[in-house]
């Protein structure tokens, strides 16, 4: 991840849960927050770039029809998770203790 770098996720149930689940570790690096301007995704920004390229492969495959299951969830489509700037971390990955 980059040094401003966020996650996007989908808000959906499965990762609503995971988020919760794992509430603890992801709080400790990251801010996670919910999106409801589906613009300020950089990927939902690129793929509306290409929208028309996009309607010409067989799946149509588009942000107009891969929202609709993120809009019935909430109205707010996206996670984002953003890189805590006061966290100071590893430089290396720690290694876990092993257990006796």
């Amino acid at each position: 991840l980059s040094k401003n770098g966020k996650v996007w996720l989908p808000n959906l149930k499965c990762i609503e849960e995971s988020l919760e689940d794992f509430n603890t570790i992801i709080t400790e690096y990251f801010d996670v927050s919910l999106v409801s301007d589906s613009m300020e995704n950089p990927l939902f920004l690129a793929t509306e770039d290409v929208e028309e390229q996009l309607l010409l492969c067989p799946d149509n495959l588009t942000n107009k029809t891969q929202i609709k299951p993120l809009l019935a969830h909430s109205t707010q489509p996206f996670y984002v998770l953003t890189l805590k700037k006061n966290r100071n971390q590893p430089s290396t990955p720690q290694r876990s203790k092993k257990r006796n």
